[in-house]
């Protein structure tokens, strides 16, 4: 069977490795792409917080809750305010987040006792043939 190439518009042999269908349907990967059900577990929330503490209805909060709503900045920022967290880290799971808090932590307090001490200003005495 041949196909044509849609550039050229002349025929195209197919080869016998080649794939029956050339757009094969490649299924999702099923990773959540934020973490809200693991840091309401983390700080002991439920959905029905959502509902409690935000004021969002019941609808608003089973969406964001089970993911069926696209999250974007707005909604990000209001949670991870809520939750007292950065907003990148509902991006990540509680642990990672942690230690990347650690990390950092970690990294600020070596700079901090490996900076030199601040050079004091020289300053030029006066010579003695000066004063006379």
């Amino acid at each position: 069977m041949d196909f044509l190439n849609q550039e050229s518009r002349s025929e195209v042999e197919k080869m016998p490795n080649d794939p029956e269908c050339a757009h094969a349907h490649i299924p999702p990967v099923d990773t959540p792409d934020w973490h809200l059900q693991d840091w309401l577990a983390h700080f002991e929330k439920r959905q029905a917080s959502l509902v409690n503490e935000l004021g969002w209805d019941k609808s608003r909060a089973n969406f964001v809750y089970h993911g069926k709503q696209a999250y974007k900045r707005d909604l990000v920022n209001e949670i991870s305010a809520w939750l007292g967290i950065e907003p990148y880290e509902l991006l990540m799971p509680p642990a990672d987040a942690l230690q990347l808090r650690q990390l950092r932590q970690a990294a600020i307090a070596i700079a901090a006792n490996a900076a030199p001490a601040t050079p004091q200003p020289k300053t030029r005495k006066k010579s003695q043939n000066a004063d006379s």
